[in-house]
């Protein structure tokens, strides 16, 4: 059994749904996880098609991408982009032996098929644009466009630390503290990330003094969360 997450489901289940309909039977239909090759598209639009036998047009659903929508929201939240490549060539499509249905055809086809889908994730995807792309000489292509809003369910944060004082002279004693319970502190002193990770990072574990001017910068960590945020402090 496979197991995809939501954005490879919704690729796979536009290509499903161009495939099962029946105005795509004679035309090639594929994906580009499916690890379609450049070779196997060209062989669809002059001299061989696996689907109906009609050649000079393909039909490609690309990797689906993320757009942020609002950046500020929790999550964040954003648009999954579901983008469909028509292909065809012209003087062989519209051959005996083509599928007699031109690119703008089939991008239309695509359109309707596909505006309004809803795939049971609970959100709706719709039409966004249709743009001609220019490909190799004697070829056409249309690229349709269809957006989903999606959100991430935010993970927790670890609170940001205090740093008390945040400046001042270098001899005086400095504390750290962070409101989440059970966080762990660390701090450098030398201007590389502070992590647990780090070997020049050191654990809070009680107030200090530093020898030196210097520039602190502390995080917290904790178990189940995401990191704090970098807490920087000077002191000369």
């Amino acid at each position: 059994m496979i197991v995809r997450d939501q954005i490879e489901q919704d690729q796979e289940d536009f290509y499903q749904r161009i495939l099962a309909d029946p105005y795509f039977a004679s035309i090639f239909v594929s994906a580009e996880h499916k690890g379609v090759t450049q070779s196997e598209i060209d062989q669809a639009l002059s001299v061989l098609n696996p689907r109906g036998g009609k050649v000079g047009a393909a039909v490609l659903v690309l990797m689906a991408t993320l757009v942020g929508d609002s950046p500020n929201a929790p999550g964040p939240r954003s648009k999954v982009r579901i983008d469909v490549q028509v292909i065809d060539h012209p003087n062989i499509n519209l051959s005996p032996d083509g599928t007699g249905k031109s690119c703008s055809q089939i991008a239309e086809q695509v359109r309707m098929l596909n505006h309004l889908f809803r795939n049971g994730n609970g959100t709706v995807f719709t039409f966004a644009a249709q743009q001609p792309v220019k490909l190799a000489d004697g070829q056409t292509c249309f690229v349709v466009s269809f957006e989903r809003l999606a959100g991430d369910s935010p993970i927790p944060k670890v609170a940001n630390i205090v740093a008390n004082p945040s400046s001042g002279a270098f001899s005086q004693t400095i504390t750290l503290t962070c409101a989440t319970a059970g966080a762990s502190i660390y701090y450098t002193t030398d201007g590389s990330y502070p992590s647990s990770l780090n070997p020049a990072a050191t654990k809070y574990l009680a107030p200090f003094s530093l020898d030196e001017a210097a520039t602190l910068r502390a995080a917290a960590e904790c178990v189940g969360c995401r990191q704090s945020d970098v807490t920087r402090a000077s002191f000369t």
